[in-house]
Formats: C-alpha cells, sequence, structure tokens
C-alpha cells in the first residue's frame, strides 16, 4: 500500500495601510471638500463608502455633493489592494443653509421679522439686533420658528438684524437693515400769528428723526407742502395767501429714512389779519434824500411804509412792508435751587409782539436740550438730567415771524458736596410787572393763600421787581400790586407758584436683569403728582410713569439686562417740576444654550474640550470663565471679551468630567450659568481580532488607554459597515471573545473607550476573519466498479470554492478539480475496480480553508451498483427491496400527495431521492409487480433538520444563571431544540422562547459544554424524529469573592 504525504501551508496576507490625513478641506451648505494622503505600502484604489464611489489609488482629493445642508455624515475611506482592505472614518457636517426671504413689520418701539425656514438640518436660529456697531439685544429660537418681535427699541432708529442659522458648531449667517418708524411730534399747535396768517408750532419726537414735512389744507387741497430740518420746531404760514375768517387744516410729517408719521391739526384756527392802520410817524425829506429813519416802534410789529413823491398838486406814492426786529427778553434768572442735576429759567417777558420763545441749553457748541415757550404762558422752564458742577449757557430767543433777538446767560448746577448759594430757592418767589401809566406814590405788593395775606412789600415807583421768601414749596399763591397816587389806588392781580421740592431719599435697586426698583421719600411743600422717567444716554426710553402724591415706589420693568439707566423722579406742582437723578443698573442676563463638545487635545495624551454659549440679552462688560473638576479643584480662569462665544481646553485629562461657570459682568453686578462636561477618553491601542483557528469566534484584544475611563463598547460589523453585534466590555477587561459567527466571514471590529458615557473621538478598528467551515455528512451515495458518487452537506457560513482532491491508497495518484460554493457533490469516473480512494474536499474563503474527507472503495469486476445508507439533510435512502421482475418506488409527502415515481428493473436493491427539504417527514412506498399481480410495502422517514447558528452566552437574572441564545434554522422543518450539557450537573432550565434557555444553578468556577442540536418529528405522535448536526459552546462561570 502507498500513502500519500499531504502537508499543510497557511499564508497570511497583511492588509493595505488605511489613509493618513482624512480631513476636510472644504465644506458649503451642499458640499464636503476631502483630502487625504495614500498609506505605506501597495494599494490598488480607494472606496468612498457614504456614496459607494471608486477612486484611483493616485487621487488624494475628493468633493461631495448634493448633500443635505446641516447634516452630520460620517465619511469612510476604504484602501483596497490584494483583495484586502483597511479605512479611516471621519464626521464632517455640511454648512447649514442661511435664513432667506427675511421680511418686516415696523412701528415706533417695536420691530417684527419673519422669514423662511432654512433647509436641512438646524439647530436652532440666533437672531442678534445692534445699533451704530453696538449689539444690544439676543435671541435664540427653534429650528422650526419664522419670526421674533423685538421691543423697547428707539423710534426712527436704523438697526442690523444678523439672522445666524446653527448646526452643531457650524453658522451661516443672513444680515438686513431695518428701521422703526419715527415717533410723532409733540404739542402740535396751530394758533394765527401778527402777521395774519398760521404759525404751526410743536415739541420734538422722542428717538431719532432726519426732518419733517409740514402742510396746510383748505378742505380737501393742499395749499402748502415744505420741507424742514432736523432742528425746526415752527413753520410759519404766510397770510398774503390765506382769507381771513376762514378755516384751515395743517399736517406735520416726521420723516426717518423712508418711514413716516403723519400728525394733523385742523378747525383750530381763525386766521385774521391784525389792524394796523394807524399813522405811527411821518417824515418830510427834501428831493435829494434816498433814505429815511423811524425810531420808538414797538418791536416785532409789522408795519407799512408809504413814500409820497410831490409836485405841485400832484403826488403819487409807492408802499413797502417791514418788521421790527422782535426785543430780547430781560431780568433773566438761572438758579439751581442747590440741586446738582437741573436749572431753572425764568424771565421777563419781551416787550412789543412775541410769538414764541425758544429756550435752548448749551454746553460748548452742543445744544443739551430745548424748550418751546407760548407767549401767553408763564415766562419759565426748567431743565433736569444736567450734569453736577457743569457750567451751561441758556440762550432764550425772542422769535415773531420768523425773525428772532436773542438773550444769553451762564449758570452752573451745584457741585456735589459743596455748597452752593440758590438765587432762587423753592421756598421764594420773583414777581416783575410794567410800570404803571401816569404819576403814582410807590407800589404795595401783598402776596396770599386761601385769601389771607400772608405777607407784604412797598415798593419805590422807580423798582418794578420784589421778591418774597419763607413760602412753602410748590404751592399756588396770589400775588396782587396795588399802585398808589395819594389816597388812590388801583390794583392787579395774578398768580405764582413756587418752585416745588426734590424727593428725599432717593434710592435705586435692583430687582433682577430687567426690572430696578425705585424709592424716595415724599417732597417737602405741595405735590401734584410725581413722574418717574428712566434714561438711557440722556434719552428716554418709555413715555414717564405718572404717580400719585401719596406714592413713594415705583418698580420700573422691561429693561435692558446689564444697562445703566439713569432714574429721574421728577416733582410737579401745577407746571413746574423739579427732578432727582440717580443711577442704576440692572443685572446682566446670564449666557445661555451652555455646550461642551469634547475634541482633541494638543497631543494624544491629552483631552479637550470646546465651550460653545449664547450671550444673553442685553448690555456686559466681559465674561468670567472657570473651569474645575468635579471634585470643586479649580483648573483654569479666564476672562473673555464680550463679543466672544466658545472657548477651548486643549490640555485637560482624558475620560475626565469638568464643571464650568461662566460669568456674566456688568460693573459691578454679575450672573452666572453653569454647564457640565467630559472630555473624551483616549482610545485603546493594539487593537487585534484573532480566529484562533476558530470558525464561529474571534477573540479580539487590545492595550488599556491612558487617562479616566469606565468600560468600553465593542462594535462588530460586516464588510458592507452594518452593525452586527454592540458588547459592552467591563473597565478591568482587554480582550473579548465574540462567538457565534458566520464561518468563513471577514468582520470589522471597532471599540471605543467610555468615560461617563462619553465615547472616544475615534475608534480603533482592527479587520479578522473566521475560518471556512468543513463539509459535513461527507458520504460516498454510488459506487459501481470505475466511478465513485460523494455527496456532503455544503460548509457552513461563507466559501469561495471547494478543492476537491481524490487520492488513490494504493497507487499514490490524485485527481483534482475545483467547484462552486454551491455544490454539494460530485463524481469521479474510470476509477480502478476494487481500488480504496480518500476524497479530500478543502472549503475555502480567501486565504483560510478548512477540510473534510472520507474513504470508499470501487466495487469489484464481479458486484453490480450498490448504494450507501446515508442521513444527509436533503435526501433520503428507500429501503431495500427484491424487484422482480419491475418495480415501482413512489415517494409521498405527508398529506398523501406523491412527489416522485420511478419504475426500476429487476436488478435494482435501493433508490435515492434527492433535493428534499430538510427535517420534513415523507412515506416511501415499493410497488412489486408480476404479470398482473401486485404488492407493496411503505415506510416513514424524515430528513435531518439544519443545525441552529450563532449560539451566544450573557449575564442571566442570578449570579448563578445564564442566558443561552441562538437562531433557528433559515430553511426546512423542526419542531424544537435539545440542550445537552457537560458535566451533567443537576441544573435548571427555563424556556422563555423557542430559541432562548436561562440555566440556573450552576457552580462557581466550573466550565460547562453546551451542545444545542435542533430537532424535527417526535412527540406524541410516534413519528419519526431526526436531529441536526449539535453547535457547541463552552462558558465558565465567576468565582465567588
Amino acid at each position: 500500500m502507498h500513502l500519500l504525504a499531504v502537508s499543510e501551508c497557511f499564508f497570511v496576507a497583511s492588509g493595505p495601510s488605511a489613509v493618513v490625513g482624512l480631513a476636510v478641506t472644504s465644506r458649503t451648505h451642499r458640499s464636503l471638500g476631502l483630502s487625504w494622503q495614500a498609506g505605506p505600502g501597495r494599494t490598488q484604489r480607494f472606496r468612498l463608502q457614504l456614496r459607494q464611489q471608486t477612486l484611483g489609488s493616485t487621487t488624494t482629493q475628493h468633493t461631495l455633493r448634493d448633500l443635505t445642508p446641516g447634516r452630520l455624515y460620517r465619511v469612510t475611506m476604504v484602501t483596497e489592494a490584494g483583495g484586502l482592505q483597511n479605512s479611516q472614518t471621519i464626521e464632517a457636517r455640511t454648512a447649514p443653509s442661511t435664513v432667506s426671504n427675511i421680511t418686516s413689520e415696523n412701528n415706533a418701539t417695536s420691530l417684527r421679522l419673519s422669514w423662511q425656514r432654512p433647509e436641512g438640518d438646524i439647530d436652532a436660529v440666533v437672531v442678534t439686533f445692534s445699533s451704530n456697531d453696538t449689539f444690544f439685544r439676543e435671541t435664540t429660537q427653534l429650528p422650526n420658528a419664522t419670526e421674533v418681535a423685538a421691543y423697547q427699541l428707539t423710534p426712527g432708529s436704523a438697526y442690523r438684524v444678523e439672522l445666524m442659522s446653527v448646526s452643531g458648531a457650524l453658522t451661516n449667517q443672513s444680515e438686513v437693515i431695518v428701521r422703526t418708524a419715527p415717533a410723532p411730534a409733540t404739542l402740535l399747535s396751530l394758533s394765527p400769528s401778527h402777521s395774519g396768517g398760521l404759525l404751526l408750532t410743536w415739541a420734538p419726537p422722542a428717538g431719532r428723526w432726519e426732518g419733517y414735512r409740514v402742510f396746510l389744507f383748505d378742505g380737501s387741497q393742499q395749499l402748502v407742502s415744505a420741507g424742514l430740518d432736523h432742528d425746526a420746531v415752527n413753520f410759519s404760514f404766510p397770510g398774503t395767501e390765506l382769507t381771513p375768517g376762514k378755516q384751515y387744516r395743517a399736517a406735520l410729517r416726521v420723516e426717518s429714512g423712508g418711514l413716516t408719521y403723519f400728525f394733523q391739526i385742523g378747525c383750530l384756527c381763525n386766521p385774521r389779519r391784525l389792524p394796523d392802520d394807524a399813522d405811527v410817524g411821518t417824515r418830510e425829506v427834501d428831493s435829494n434824500t434816498r433814505e429815511c429813519t423811524f425810531n420808538v416802534l414797538t418791536p416785532g410789529r409789522h408795519y407799512t411804509i408809504t413814500v409820497t413823491t410831490r409836485r405841485g398838486k400832484l403826488n403819487t406814492s409807492v408802499s413797502v412792508e417791514g418788521r421790527t426786529v422782535p426785543a430780547a427778553v430781560s431780568g433773566v434768572v438761572v438758579a439751581n435751587s442747590n440741586r446738582s442735576d437741573a436749572l431753572y429759567v425764568s424771565w421777563r417777558p419781551a416787550e412789543g409782539l412775541v410769538d414764541s420763545y425758544v429756550v435752548r441749553l448749551e454746553y460748548g457748541k452742543q445744544t443739551v436740550q430745548m424748550l418751546v415757550v407760548s407767549s401767553s404762558s408763564r415766562p419759565e422752564c426748567s431743565f433736569s438730567s444736567l450734569e453736577a458742577g457743569r457750567l451751561y449757557s441758556v440762550i432764550i430767543e425772542t422769535r415773531s415771524n420768523g425773525l428772532q433777538n436773542t438773550a444769553v446767560v451762564q449758570a452752573r448746577t451745584r457741585k456735589i458736596g459743596s455748597s452752593y448759594r440758590c438765587v432762587t430757592p423753592p421756598s421764594s418767589l420773583q414777581v416783575y410787572w410794567h410800570h404803571a401809566a401816569g404819576d403814582l406814590d410807590r407800589y404795595v405788593v401783598l402776596i396770599s393763600y386761601n385769601q389771607t395775606v400772608l405777607q407784604n412789600q412797598s415798593v419805590p415807583t422807580g423798582h418794578n421787581e420784589c421778591a418774597f421768601s419763607s413760602l412753602t414749596p410748590g404751592r399756588l399763591y396770589t400775588v396782587t400790586v396795588e399802585t398808589w397816587s395819594g389816597s388812590y389806588v388801583s390794583s392787579v392781580s395774578t398768580h405764582g407758584r413756587t418752585i416745588p421740592a426734590a424727593v428725599r431719599n432717593l434710592s435705586v435697586s435692583n430687582a433682577g436683569t430687567a426690572a430696578l426698583n425705585v424709592t424716595w421719600s415724599a417732597a417737602l411743600g405741595d405735590v401734584d403728582h410725581y413722574e418717574v422717567t428712566v434714561l438711557f444716554n440722556d434719552t428716554r426710553v418709555f413715555p414717564p410713569a405718572i404717580l400719585g402724591s401719596d406714592v413713594h415706589h415705583h418698580q420700573l420693568t422691561f429693561l435692558t439686562p446689564g444697562r445703566l439707566y439713569k432714574i429721574m423722579v421728577s416733582t410737579f406742582s401745577g407746571l413746574l417740576q423739579v427732578a432727582q437723578v440717580m443711577e442704576g443698573r440692572t443685572v446682566p442676563s446670564s449666557a445661555r444654550n451652555l455646550r461642551m463638545i469634547p475634541q482633541r487635545g494638543r497631543t494624544d495624551s491629552v483631552g479637550g474640550l470646546l465651550l460653545l454659549w449664547t450671550a444673553g440679552q442685553g448690555d456686559l462688560d466681559f465674561y468670567k470663565v472657570s473651569l474645575s473638576t468635579t471634585g470643586r479643584v479649580s483648573a483654569d480662569t479666564r476672562v473673555v471679551p464680550k463679543h466672544v462665544s466658545s472657548l477651548e481646553f486643549l490640555d485637560l485629562n482624558p475620560g475626565q468630567a469638568y464643571i464650568v461657570t461662566i460669568q456674566s459682568q456688568s460693573g459691578i453686578l454679575t450672573n452666572s450659568s453653569t454647564v457640565s462636561g467630559r472630555t473624551a477618553p483616549a482610545a485603546v491601542t493594539a487593537l487585534q481580532a484573532d480566529n484562533g483557528h476558530t470558525t464561529h469566534s474571534l477573540t479580539v484584544s487590545w492595550e488599556r488607554p491612558v487617562g479616566i475611563y469606565d468600560g468600553f463598547r465593542l462594535q462588530l460589523l460586516d464588510e458592507a459597515g452594518s452593525v452586527l453585534r454592540n458588547v459592552s466590555v467591563a473597565v478591568g477587561h482587554r480582550s473579548e471573545q465574540l462567538e457565534g459567527l458566520t464561518s468563513g466571514k471577514r468582520y470589522l471590529v471597532k471599540v471605543e473607550t467610555l468615560s461617563g458615557g462619553v465615547p472616544s473621538l475615534d475608534a480603533a478598528t482592527a479587520e479578522g476573519q473566521t475560518r471556512p467551515a468543513a463539509v459535513q455528512n461527507l458520504t460516498a451515495v454510488l459506487v459501481n466498479t470505475t466511478s465513485l458518487s460523494f455527496s456532503w452537506r455544503p460548509s457552513d457560513g461563507h466559501v469561495d470554492t471547494y478543492d476537491l482532491s481524490l487520492y488513490s491508497i494504493s497507487e499514490a495518484t490524485s485527481n483534482h478539480r475545483a467547484v462552486g460554493p454551491s455544490a454539494d457533490g460530485c463524481v469521479f469516473s474510470g476509477l480502478q475496480p476494487g481500488s480504496l480512494y480518500r476524497l479530500l474536499v478543502v472549503s475555502r474563503s480567501r486565504d483560510m480553508s478548512s477540510d473534510s474527507s472520507v474513504l470508499s472503495r470501487t466495487g469489484r469486476s464481479s458486484q453490480t451498483q450498490r448504494p450507501i445508507r446515508s442521513h444527509h439533510s436533503v435526501f433520503i435512502n428507500a429501503s431495500l427491496f427484491l424487484c422482480s421482475p419491475v418495480c415501482s418506488v413512489l415517494l409521498h409527502n405527508f398529506s398523501g400527495s406523491t412527489l416522485e415515481a420511478q419504475t426500476l428493473g429487476s436488478d435494482h436493491k435501493s433508490h435515492t431521492f434527492l433535493g428534499l427539504i430538510p427535517g420534513r417527514l415523507y412515506q416511501a412506498e415499493v410497488i412489486t409487480r408480476s404479470g398482473d399481480l401486485t404488492n407493496s410495502v411503505s415506510k416513514l422517514g424524515r430528513t435531518s433538520p439544519e443545525a441552529p447558528t450563532d449560539l451566544s452566552v450573557r449575564h442571566g437574572p442570578t449570579n448563578d444563571s445564564i442566558e443561552l441564545q441562538w437562531s433557528g434554522p433559515a430553511s426546512g422543518d423542526y419542531d424544537n431544540f435539545s440542550l445537552q450539557w457537560a458535566p451533567e450537573d443537576p441544573l435548571s432550565i427555563t424556556e422563555t422562547q423557542l430559541t432562548r434557555r436561562i440555566v440556573s444553578g450552576m457552580f462557581p468556577g466550573r466550565k460547562y459544554n453546551f451542545t444545542v442540536t435542533t430537532v424535527s418529528g417526535g412527540g406524541a405522535r410516534g413519528h419519526p424524529a431526526a436531529s441536526s448536526q449539535p453547535i457547541q459552546m463552552s462558558v465558565r462561570t465567576s468565582r465567588r469573592s
């Protein structure tokens, strides 16, 4: 006998290197630009898994297009060479789309913006308002929001609004300029002028404006339209085009950046040219004179000058009109009333004709405040919210039909902390009058209250003023001036009010981010009411709050967080007021939307954190960011400018939990927000997946990472990248056995380090392949003298090809061939009769293989063909009969239907039915015939079911229990599964599902071998039963501590 020695050699091919430096080089909302470099070694091609695109081996950059805006993609670049592959994966996000179709609704103090939702994925829309490059308001909207409103804005102002769509750490921004409508002018008045026309006066509006346009209407007919500049406060409509006695309607339009506010007043005037026909003076001059002067005229009056030329009794004349300049005021008194923030102005009315007085307060060459006082009103006014100790100029313009005259005085507010003598304190009254005509001896001035004379003074005839002191602030007194001449007396009376006293003990305290509490003690004297006004940059924010004289507290709400305001509390008595001013600041808003995103540190051995936040609304000076561990150990503290909204920490401990506090600071006030986060743990190293020469398992091992971690997450993926299994691994383990895998298949293993639920930024990856399984039930099914027929059950799992080798034991020769993975049999012909042969079937998957073999001998020359009994799962043998002279063999299913029938000669003693369903019950019937006579016999048989797959184990509900789980056959019939174990301890088995068992009562530290087979048939009906090939798994229980 000759033996053929066969040696087995194994060759392991190393996989190609993964690409290096895979990164995003450019991005838009629809594309991602990628670049990379090939790793060392041989590369055949690259494959981009996101789009399943194949790229050449020399390609180093590529652009992905037609992506969704703002979406996070997982980009894997696979390197392929020699049938092997390696990959590198990064995550990249496209830029979010911008906000579009922005529209606005405008009014004087608010704006409403609406827009179209950005396309794609976004996390939020951040809306920022700014004016004159000064940020003052920000709000974060949900992704599906399409509008936002802003209130408490300045009328007539332009605002830059930035709408930023946010996706992850990426943003995209749209910008629009919007404007609030101008506010209306106030105190609009239309009255007849001395020239016979109409005088329109007003007080400037709040906020900002560019100019005015005035209109005059006669019914629906427009008579006048004139544009005026920013500083105008009146306009005179000339009477030359107007009809005396007729009613007209005037309108004033405030203009700002294309937006307007239209306000009109009508039916309030009755223009009438004032009679002025009396001769004032006549001059006669010679014929050579070309000019003439008229003196002692009334200031501000309109005159007609007629020049008549005479010769003999003939004469001719020509006339011209003119107006004298109005007189300047006199007796101007400016007092600070011991106030550091106010000035009070009074004057004697100008002689002649006056339309109005314009009182301007200037500092340097800049107008600080301006008031318009009608000629019919009391000659006094006051200015508040001034700077302490500052020297101001008070300019009083007397106006008459476009002409004016000016008086200027200077006065200083009281310096804080120094004494200053008041000229006119709140407890005094200054009285002025015009001299009486004719002869008189003296004036007697009386001051009374409630018809009781309190004081009197005798004033010589050369004086026309006096002062009363020790009066009650804010009280209305009756002043009577008696003119005495001998025993005759005449008198005239008027009313005068002392300046009210300021409130006492004024204090302002913050009441959160949007409110201030104002308290004070009552002012001395008579008080009609109080007004509380809030100012920012010396501009009124809201209309003043009017409070009763018994109220001593007010809360200001809807304020801007972190802003420094001036709070002015004015005491009103009649038309007079006095103000007390104090500064107050609201608490700044805290930073919002705090997020901590793990990122790479400066080196591989340290971790990093990216801190992101959204600024709160309002004003602030800066942020103070403090980083500490959860044990309150300070790690870093930084001061950050207010326009910054992100910060990196790049030298932290991997996997460490940290707490960040962001403190917003405005002035001395602060507000804080806190967020906790954790750096990503470091990745494991030296990861490998080894099959250990097994067909259904891989052993994954790695080295521990640096830093802090509390476990690992292992993922098993197929070649397409689909996740097959997720396994959690305890912190102390450095390896994991993956059981129940498919034979001959290549897998990708990923291991992520975990710390507090945060995974490592990069998962370590390795490839591994199980060995292919050998074929099963390799059997010689048909033998004759020159040929052998073999069949087998194909290998479980993945097989590329089967290599068949038939060796002649006696002659040391062999016959080789290769068949596809779906083959389950073969025939070798031309063999030597009576020779012993060995068939070797090698299952190959890539570079790995497993084999199975069987011995069989051809028949001798005197023997006929003979069948071989087999229990292959896809065929059944009929019983052996003597067919004489002819027999029929039939195969029926269990319902009695005939599936196949064959007629055989008398030389046949058996027959094989192929291609049957595994695990199914069949009936074979053999009918013998002799002439007209027949006889039959039948027998039941069952094909073997397929074996179960994917046997796995996990911890059970108790310490001494485990749960076994497997997958049933993919095809065929089966009824149940049989579970056996060794050693045969008295274990308790609980069936939770058909493919799940809980095994209890296991001994600690003992190794058990579990075997699972598929069972088809049996049971109460007594039908034949068949079992599959077994699958096995070994499990060792943990030892008790």
